[in-house]
């Protein structure tokens, strides 16, 4: 299968500045937008039509015109299993999935080890399941964040890694993307022993 080369545009705010420039050869260019999953369902509201087949529509004129990846914020599971992902294997649409139901919001409990841990469960089972899917380019728990948020979401990034099942083809992008302990092959023998003992 020939490889192809997944180029993502991300604008990082850092404590630094860089002036290296980087030659990349490119095959293949996303170019897309971003859809949230509880606007597209307002507007179907709005128009007074069924928000499955409102979103089938969008898809549609999304790849007519050219998109080939999104920024997706879903609610639910649920909704990503049901309207979402058949929509981008039909049409050939890659996403970037925004977890909203485990987001790391201003209000959240973050100091709480529970809290924490209870979001970083959530947002590791749909990670679990499509971590290695072709459609799927990474998975993101925070839009826009402050530097002053960067180390509460750097521990929450290392909770959900506590919950990932790590195999040697296992590729996955986190954004922000993060060095933690889960990457070392102790933890990842440590998290596959738990599987195991849980689904015996």
């Amino acid at each position: 299968m020939k490889k192809s080369i997944k180029l993502l545009l991300l604008t990082v705010l850092l404590s630094g500045c860089f002036s290296n420039i980087f030659a990349v050869k490119m095959t293949e260019v996303g170019v897309g937008v971003y859809i949230y999953d509880y606007l597209m369902r307002k507007s179907a509201e709005t128009w007074g039509r069924e928000p499955k087949e409102f979103i089938a529509e969008h898809f549609a004129i999304l790849e007519k015109n050219g998109v080939n990846v999104i920024h997706l914020a879903i609610e639910s599971l649920e909704n990503f299993e049901n309207i979402y992902l058949p929509l981008m294997e039909k049409h050939k649409i890659n996403a970037l999935i925004q977890i909203n139901y485990a987001y790391f919001r201003n209000n959240g409990d973050w100091k709480n080890p529970k809290y924490m841990d209870s979001m970083a469960k959530k947002a590791a089972i749909i990670i679990n399941k499509y971590k290695n899917h072709p459609n799927v380019v990474g998975f993101s728990i925070r839009e826009e964040a402050g530097t002053w948020q960067m180390q509460q979401i750097s521990d929450y990034y290392k909770n959900i890694f506590k919950y990932i099942i790590f195999i040697k083809k296992t590729k996955i992008k986190f954004f922000f993307k993060l060095k933690t302990q889960a990457k070392s092959k102790r933890m990842e023998k440590r998290i596959h022993r738990y599987y195991r003992r849980r689904d015996t």
